[in-house]
């Protein structure tokens, strides 16, 4: 689950473009579009396939541009703390 939560944002960006060049592609195909036309095996199949290539590219993106990104940013823009006297009890 902790994965998923990374992936989360990457997952966002994904979906929606992948989904949609799923529908391009089955139209370049001259395969059926709409449910109604669609068989009940068929569309679990695409579901299954839709979801592991989404999770594929999110994996792809989060480790090959969202992280070094996120480094590259904490780097270049990280506060130093002043140091401060420790408090010692006596």
């Amino acid at each position: 689950m902790q994965r998923l939560g990374d992936l989360s944002f990457s997952i966002y960006l994904t979906n929606e473009v992948i989904f949609n060049s799923g529908r391009v592609i089955r139209h370049a195909l001259g395969l059926p579009i709409k449910p109604e036309n669609v068989s009940y095996p068929e569309v679990w199949l695409w579901c299954i396939g839709w979801l592991t290539v989404v999770l594929l590219v999110s994996e792809l993106t989060y480790r090959f541009i969202e992280v070094p990104a996120r480094q590259v940013l904490n780097s270049r823009f990280k506060k130093t703390i002043p140091q401060v006297a420790h408090f010692q009890p006596v």
